[in-house]
């Protein structure tokens, strides 16, 4: 008995310690990621009720034990909604946490010198746009990238290879010269140069998109009141991507990309080559006869346009620890464009790291080193080549240019050489345009916190470039029989200094008070040679030193902005907001007596939704705010006195340019009021942000022509003024959310009036330095928009008849200072909607402009030579004039309708209506699908045998779709890329297509 019992107590204690064993060799393993599948370092994992748990290493892998009865997962992270998971049978268990919405309220987003700021302190209009969002279009230039995603940004791109890209914040302020109304790109607490040169070597192109961790969009005056003058149009703050502590992390990347035209410009394919309706070989126009069945008709436009190829590779590793961070990146671009023998070429790197020197003292510093090389055509963005290939008649292979021996095949017969258009393949063959960039953006400083609540930071800034252009024209190219060379070499430096003392401290219980005050240096400086050579020597040798002359032009041009600054901002139990700044600058460029200006902004707000009862799940934030700011702006270098010439001639010496200088110049100054709301419903998952703003731009330092007993042609003064009135709106919607899938959606919209209030009572007008066409002019006109069409219109009776003329054709006005219409749309919308589910995202945004209007000079071109696609339909039509027709007299006129039937022929599309700059302005609306991009991200369990954390396949497609009224090949046109900044926006005269393209990619992480 004793024996069995003993053995009965052996075999239980054996039972019990192999069932605890057995609980002790449960084990569970995962992965915890966030919504991008990006790996979550440090996230808690414990068991419910108890503290038994772990957390995630670098890569966000966790493990651990379990016992039996411990059945529930606790998922937890910092800014993220906390989640459970039952355990049951699973030994993998993988947890995708998300944002938690209602800790939106505390984020904060980089301001002005790169302060981080509370989003719910902020009193006026910011956005934050994130890499994931920055990097989806798939675009090469970040300005493209904002397309659709900012509310109140007007961006117009371009189809070369490398273009320049104009983004405009709430229109454009200021007529004057020098203003090209683009914001300040600030990148990393510096200001940087985005001017373009010579239609090209566009800054914006030069950053990486992959190296960009955010771009904060301050809108207003009120926004970027402490950047002073260099923001008077708002401010693009641009972060880029830093190291880590922990683990090193490596990530490659690379993407192929297939691009074409978005369309095609229509072309009449009836009528071929001739004059008067009779066939003409000594013509390059198209008003032949018809063509005949046998004849060939060749479709010259689609066969000149090329599929362009972009090959992208990005390279980057950081890391670091408690004290030392590290990152490094490099990045290979090549693209080759749409127009044959066009390309760009750039390689990048950024060094990037930081360090504690002690537990208050830590210094940063950065490196970003660009090289590139861009061959374009000889007119970027406008006429030339372009004209050429929509002009050209169908009846020849325009492909075919060269003769059996290798010379020029001619259109025209040899003896007509003086009216002999270029072919615009040998054009480009034999006229290219080439230009180098070598920049370096440099960055150092150093941040002391002597106390827990006062900050001393300095930052010094360094953005040198190096621009070369060559641009060659070949003996018998048309308008320069004789050849030419021209060569630009163009050096720019910005150099910044900054010192900012910032306070942040309780006082009381109640108050919390915050501030930075501080001093701004900038220096800006370019020396620019341009050299042409003219008359070749020898052809096909193109060296300044085979030409027969050559004519030298330098400038140095030079300006110092100095700044003191203070900001301070009071707030009650995070409940209400009170903001003051003040900042003096002192600028070279205006006289001494007016180089001093000040200017102030005071803005407040108020979290109503701290003050009522409210039911967290309907109705979960509330804000107003407003905001009164001023802000001047300076001359152009060399504007107080004229500038002196090298004299050419024999005898040298130096003589006055046509403009005179003004010693009495002062500020502009801009004065802007905003009203915002914002509203969170449903726990944040529904956002909205509204803002409404008056901006008044007053003392414009504009240009203009005097009397030629001054000795000068052109003065500049301080007149006129402009207005922007508008509204913003933002609204962001997470639509679904599961544990396996989300849908998000995200509206920008925004409306704004541009208007230029007055000018001097001598002007009329106000005529942009680029967007000069035949058929109109980009203007701005008093009283009415500042993105102004003006031409040639009809002539129309008090009742807005149009008036017909004894001829049968409508009457004319005899000047082109008229009023055609205003460029700038009535409203700019962007719809994005993302989708996840599991492992597959899909993002997709669609771009619509509703109003403005687009100056087809294109069509007018065509028109004149007989290639207009209307002339199908139009051509040699017996055709009665809707208007009307005075029987009276001139006093006492007396309006019938018109009944006189006229043959619409050559010389009536050529010489009347082509003059007339209405029949060439056309509505700008669009809808557009301007990307869709589709990822999927490989299983960990599949990566985690080969050692790869991340590795994702995309595949994007960029304005795959266009509805659009307009008549040309794409309403997005920029006559002149971002180097004639507002005026040439909505001109298109031979502009290059946008494109629509595919990009296929794949990115890792080790």
């Amino acid at each position: 008995m004793d024996q069995n019992y003993r053995k009965s107590i052996f075999l239980l204690l054996l039972l019990m310690a192999f069932s605890a064993t057995a609980q002790q060799q449960l084990t569970v393993s995962g992965k915890v990621v966030d919504i991008d599948n990006q790996p979550l370092v440090g996230a808690n994992i414990v068991v419910k009720g108890t503290t038994h748990g772990t957390v995630t290493d670098i890569e966000g892998n966790y493990r651990l034990e379990l016992d039996e009865d411990e059945k529930i997962l606790v998922f937890s992270y910092i800014g993220f909604e906390t989640t459970e998971e039952q355990v049951g049978s699973r030994s993998v268990i993988d947890v995708t946490l998300y944002p938690d919405l209602q800790m939106l309220m505390e984020i904060t987003v980089v301001g002005a010198f790169n302060i981080e700021q509370e989003k719910r302190s902020i009193n006026y209009a910011v956005q934050e746009i994130e890499a994931k969002n920055i990097e989806a279009p798939q675009q090469l230039n970040i300005v493209n990238s904002l397309q659709g995603q900012v509310a109140g940004a007007m961006i117009t791109g371009n189809g070369a290879p490398g273009a320049p890209s104009q983004i405009l914040l709430r229109g454009a302020s200021s007529v004057g010269e020098g203003r090209n109304n683009q914001p300040l790109f600030v990148v990393d607490g510096i200001p940087i140069d985005n001017s373009a040169v010579e239609q090209g070597g566009n800054r914006g192109m030069d950053l990486n998109p992959a190296d960009i961790e955010s771009i904060t969009v301050l809108k207003g005056p009120s926004a970027a009141a402490l950047y002073g003058l260099q923001a008077a149009n708002g401010a693009l703050i641009i972060t880029t991507k830093s190291g880590k502590s922990g683990k090193t992390s490596i990530n490659v990347g690379s993407s192929l990309s297939f691009d074409r035209p978005t369309r095609y410009m229509p072309q009449q394919k009836m009528y071929q080559r001739g004059l008067n309706g009779l066939p003409d070989n000594n013509t390059t126009q198209s008003w032949g006869p018809t063509y005949r069945r046998d004849q060939p008709i060749y479709d010259n436009q689609e066969e000149f346009f090329e599929t362009g190829v972009t090959q992208n590779y990005n390279f980057n590793v950081s890391g670091g620890n408690d004290k030392t961070t590290m990152y490094f990146s490099y990045n290979l671009l090549d693209q080759s464009g749409i127009v044959p023998m066009t390309d760009y070429t750039k390689h990048s790197g950024l060094l990037k790291g930081s360090h504690k020197l002690r537990d208050n003292l830590s210094l940063g510093v950065s490196v970003n080193y660009i090289t590139s090389e861009n061959t374009r055509a000889f007119s970027n963005n406008s006429g030339g080549f372009m004209n050429r290939v929509m002009r050209w008649p169908l009846s020849d292979d325009m492909s075919n240019y060269l003769n059996p021996n290798g010379t020029r095949r001619f259109l025209l017969p040899i003896e007509n050489f003086p009216a002999q258009t270029d072919n615009p393949y040998w054009f480009l063959e034999n006229n290219p345009t080439v230009d180098d960039v070598n920049r370096w953006i440099n960055q150092f400083n150093i941040s002391y916190n002597p106390l827990k609540w006062l900050t001393l930071t300095y930052r010094l800034g360094l953005d040198r470039s190096n621009f070369h252009l060559k641009r060659q024209r070949a003996i018998s190219t048309g308008g320069n029989g004789l050849g030419s060379v021209y060569e630009l070499e163009r050096d720019n430096e910005i150099l910044s200094s900054d010192f900012l003392v910032s306070v942040d401290k309780k006082i009381g219980s109640r108050f919390n008070l915050s501030g930075t005050v501080g001093s701004s240096i900038r220096e800006d400086r370019t020396r620019s040679l341009a050299v042409t050579g003219e008359g070749l020597l020898n052809e096909g040798l193109y060296s300044l030193n085979n030409t027969e002359r050559q004519v030298v032009n330098s400038s140095n041009r030079r300006r110092n902005i100095a700044g003191v600054f203070g900001d301070v901002k009071l707030d009650y139990y995070g409940i209400a907001y009170l903001n003051v700044t003040g900042r003096n600058d002192w600028s070279s460029t205006l006289p001494e007596k007016n180089n001093s200006f000040f200017y102030p902004s005071i803005s407040a707000g108020l979290v109503f939704s701290e003050l009522i009862p409210t039911e967290l799940n309907v109705f979960s934030f509330g804000k107003i705010r407003a905001s009164w700011a001023q802000v001047g702006f300076d001359a152009s270098p060399h504007s107080l006195t004229p500038v002196l010439t090298p004299n050419q001639t024999e005898g040298g010496g130096f003589k006055n340019l046509h403009t005179a200088g003004n010693p009495n110049l002062k500020p502009e100054m801009t004065t802007s009021k905003e009203l915002g709301v914002e509203l969170h419903f449903f726990n944040s998952r529904i956002r909205l942000d509204a803002t409404y703003y008056d901006m008044l731009t007053e003392d414009q330092i504009i240009r203009a022509r005097v009397s030629p007993g001054t000795g000068f042609v052109i003065q500049t003064f301080n007149a006129g003024s402009v207005s922007n009135k508008g509204y913003e709106i933002m609204l962001n919607a997470n639509a679904i959310k599961r544990n396996n899938f989300d849908w998000n959606i995200t509206l920008n919209a925004s409306h704004n009036d541009a208007v230029l209030e007055t000018l001097p009572s001598h002007m009329a007008e106000y005529r942009q330095t680029y967007g000069q066409t035949a058929a109109g002019n980009a203007t701005s006109v008093p009283g009415r928009a500042f993105f102004a069409v003006s031409g040639v219109d009809y002539v129309y009776n008090d009742d807005g008849r149009r008036i017909i003329g004894e001829n049968g054709l409508p009457t004319k006005t005899g000047s082109k200072e008229n009023y055609l219409g205003d460029r700038e749309p009535d409203m700019i919308v962007g719809l994005t909607n993302s989708f996840r589910y599991k492992n597959f995202n899909l993002s997709f945004l669609w771009d619509f402009r509703v109003g403005g209007k687009v100056l087809n000079a294109t069509g007018q071109s065509m028109m004149g030579v007989g290639m207009h696609e209307m002339l199908e339909e139009y051509r040699n039509i017996k055709y009665v004039f809707d208007g009307v027709v005075n029987t009276g007299s001139e006093e006492s006129p007396v309006w019938e309708e018109n009944t006189q039937e006229v043959v619409l022929d050559q010389a009536y599309f050529q010489i009347e209506h082509s003059s007339i700059g209405t029949n060439f302005l056309e509505d700008a609306d669009w809808a557009r699908l301007r990307f869709v991009t589709l990822s999927y991200d490989l299983p960990s369990e599949w990566l985690d045998r080969i050692g790869i954390s991340n590795l994702q396949l995309t595949a994007t497609g960029r304005n795959l779709l266009l509805f659009t009224p307009y008549s040309g090949i794409d309403p997005e046109v920029s006559s002149a890329g971002n180097r004639g900044g507002s005026g040439n926006m909505g001109i298109d005269f031979g502009a290059i297509p946008q494109m629509k393209g595919l990009t296929f990619g794949i990115k890792a992480s080790f």
